[in-house]
């Protein structure tokens, strides 16, 4: 259904939805959103929210909104995400070499160690589910790469914009409820397809080679291994391996 103004806590915005396609993603729908706001002459502030997020105290815009101000036109801000039963989710973290190169991410030790002492924590991603950013203060402008069908989207814009000079903060005084679809929960074998290219293209981007070797090889070997029982999952996932190279 769509929002209404109380849901956001913040009367004086105006609610406009803009029809997108059926299939479109993610990346290609905020591209499409952030088109529009280019056309009509708006440069200022956007703040990503997936329509599964719940902004539940009522006066997250009011603080989002005052929290910008202080903020460089380049920042890209993320904020504390947390799950259905109250678990803080993984909505940012840094890139390391190796095997492991998302294994760093933000959580309660982080909170507890860090942001007591800053307010905010400057990191290499953050997630999509809750992102502000000034999308035309950026050169060249900031936009999602449509080459990512589905995940890894957001932690690649937030590198893009980085390796540009701008700042990546994780804002845990913040927290946005997330309940996740089913969709995400249980993947079929389309959207099994889809977030395996989009986890190849990525790792051919950041990883260097001897880990793409290694992470191909254990998606073929755990596809093959799963096929007698599983045969349309891992069907999925050797057929994404087409776009290997």
């Amino acid at each position: 259904a769509p929002l209404k103004q109380d849901q956001l806590g913040c009367r004086e915005v105006e609610i406009q939805i803009i029809n997108g396609q059926e299939g479109e993603g993610f990346g290609r729908g905020c591209n499409r959103a952030f088109d529009h706001l280019a056309a009509a002459g708006f440069n200022g502030w956007v703040w990503l929210l997936n329509p599964d997020t719940q902004l539940r105290r009522g006066d997250e815009c009011a603080r989002m909104i005052q929290k910008l101000k202080s903020c460089d036109q380049g920042t890209v801000l993320g904020t504390a995400v947390c799950g259905a039963e109250g678990e803080l989710e993984a909505s940012g973290g840094w890139i390391d070499p190796g095997l492991q190169f998302r294994r760093r991410r933000v959580g309660e030790q982080l909170i507890k160690n860090k942001a007591i002492e800053a307010d905010a924590v400057e990191v290499d991603w953050l997630s999509g589910c809750s992102l502000a950013l000034k999308p035309e203060a950026h050169r060249p402008v900031a936009r999602f790469d449509d080459d990512f069908l589905l995940y890894y989207e957001d932690i690649d814009l937030c590198l893009r914009l980085k390796a540009q000079g701008a700042q990546v903060l994780w804002w845990p005084q913040l927290l946005i409820g997330h309940q996740k679809g089913s969709g995400s929960q249980v993947p079929s074998s389309r959207r099994l397809k889809l977030s395996t290219i989009s986890y190849l293209r990525f790792i051919q981007r950041y990883c260097p080679k001897w880990v793409q070797l290694l992470r191909v090889a254990r998606l073929i070997i755990n596809a093959l291994l799963h096929m007698p029982l599983q045969p349309k999952r891992s069907s999925a996932v050797l057929s994404s391996l087409q776009i290997w190279r």
